[in-house]
């Protein structure tokens, strides 16, 4: 899961799906990320880890850096799953 580790909601969240996976025994690691060059690190120790797939706390800062996430997530073919659908909007409207 990656969190950011300034922002209490985030962490709060990440405490709490921590504790739900220890509930049902399945591993879960935290990754914490507050720039850019955090994401970079967090993806390279995903990889190293070998990590299978990956939840994206809800954060100001990981909603700006969605198409970096997105290209990230691309890059390592880890699955993903982002607290918000990013859709651009159709054309005209």
């Amino acid at each position: 899961m990656l969190v950011h580790p300034d922002n209490p909601p985030s962490v709060a969240e990440g405490t709490a799906v921590q504790d739900a996976a220890a509930a049902l025994g399945q591993p879960l690691r935290i990754f914490h990320a507050s720039t850019q060059g955090h994401l970079d690190d967090a993806f390279a120790s995903i990889e190293q880890q070998r990590i299978g797939a990956l939840l994206v706390s809800p954060d100001p800062f990981f909603f700006s850096e969605r198409v970096k996430l997105v290209v990230l997530a691309a890059r390592h073919a880890l699955p993903t799953i982002f607290p918000i659908a990013s859709r651009p909007k159709p054309a005209g409207l």
